[in-house]
């Protein structure tokens, strides 16, 4: 902003325009094929660049990961933008991580209620031999934070109205490359 004398300013703005979008990939997907991942993200090709529209598309990509068993998947892009041509390429970077089993679910504290009842209650199940039919034994954290409200409910109906079933008290334990524990504390009150 320039100063011309008596109070006045001169403001020069300078206006860019959004990018189309030329290409969007993917890198690093190595056990879910990148063909599935178009009815997941909001981003199209064609369309202008909207970085808040990547983000949603992670956290949507996050989401399929998760539902899938990838509970420690990581996601990223990078934006390539050709000036001369008004274009840019997408690519969603992909660090997949291990599809995780859980081997175990422990209660500690959870007197006096029953541990095969309080598992009743719970979405979240071990692998066991039908798991790959029913999807069941996968480790989702959203899935998680669900049944300890589940979990905090059923205490409550059993009387014990100042239970507390805290997230931060809950352990994970990895005794294998692809298998998790988990470790719920109890405190009925």
């Amino acid at each position: 902003a320039d100063e011309l004398g008596s109070g006045q300013i001169i403001s020069v703005f300078v206006l860019e325009p959004k990018p189309k979008i030329h290409t969007i990939d993917f890198d690093g997907n190595r056990r879910i094929p990148k063909k599935k991942f178009g009815d997941v993200i909001e981003s199209k090709v064609g369309e202008y660049l909207d970085e808040a529209k990547l983000n949603a598309d992670i956290l949507e990509l996050l989401d399929y990961y998760h539902k899938h068993g990838y509970s420690d998947v990581e996601i990223d892009y990078c934006i390539d933008v050709d000036k001369e041509s008004g274009f840019a390429g997408v690519v969603f970077n992909i660090l997949e991580g291990t599809k995780r089993k859980i081997s175990a679910i422990n209660f500690v504290g959870h007197e006096p209620c029953l541990v095969g009842d309080l598992k009743k209650v719970m979405t979240t199940k071990k692998w066991n031999i039908i798991s790959f039919l029913t999807s069941s034994g996968r480790f989702r954290q959203e899935v998680l934070t669900e049944d300890l409200a589940k979990l905090r409910n059923y205490y409550r109906d059993q009387g014990y109205l100042d239970v507390e079933i805290l997230e931060s008290k809950v352990t994970l334990e990895y005794p294998s490359k692809n298998t998790i524990e988990i470790t719920i504390c109890i405190d009925p009150g």
